[in-house]
């Protein structure tokens, strides 16, 4: 089962949320101008960017994009200086990993603020260093796109309309009282 995790944090959630009593659940609202959002995992980091820069969308944050290069050992520390150079992977942070394993390199990208220019950049570093994304083992792909405040609804309804997405839903906040 695929997306074992994900389901398996989701009845967390159910659980969690309806031990709880109805005072403890003081509201439940949602981030203004956010939308949470979910590729199909076997969906490339190119095609969901592409989809969600023709609807004039932000990409705020985006998480677990695998990629493997085949090559020696030694290319470890020169993989991990390109990926530290870019700052559209490091703003929160160190925000990739890198493991060498049998010949080769696996990283786990998460990408945050993404721009066009940064995207473009990336698109020309995965070709100049001949990185292949694993779509593979890339599981539980997911981000958070800005959108117009007040449309929040409307963009969830609209994202679901396109077959490489997943699920998508308002950010919901949840604030629980002792």
């Amino acid at each position: 089962m695929k997306n074992k995790p994900v389901l398996i944090a989701l009845l967390f959630l159910t659980v969690f949320i309806m031990s709880c009593e109805k005072n403890d659940i003081e509201k439940l609202e949602y981030v203004p101008g956010e939308i949470l959002f979910s590729p199909y995992n076997f969906i490339s980091f190119q095609r969901t960017y592409r989809l969600i820069d023709s609807l004039n969308l932000t990409i705020k944050d985006l998480y677990n994009y695998r990629y493997d290069l085949i090559t020696t050992e030694d290319s470890v520390e020169l993989i991990k200086t390109i990926l530290s150079s870019k700052d559209y992977l490091t703003r929160q942070g160190n925000t990739y990993s890198v493991t060498y394993i049998d010949f080769i390199i696996k990283t786990t990208i998460n990408f945050f603020d993404l721009d066009i220019n940064d995207a473009n950049d990336w698109f020309d570093t995965v070709e100049s260093i001949n990185l292949t994304e694993n779509l593979t083992e890339s599981p539980n792909k997911w981000g958070l796109l800005k959108v117009p405040e007040g449309n929040e609804q409307f963009w969830v309804d609209e994202l679901m309309q396109y077959e490489i997405i997943q699920s998508a839903s308002l950010n919901h906040i949840v604030e629980l009282r002792e």
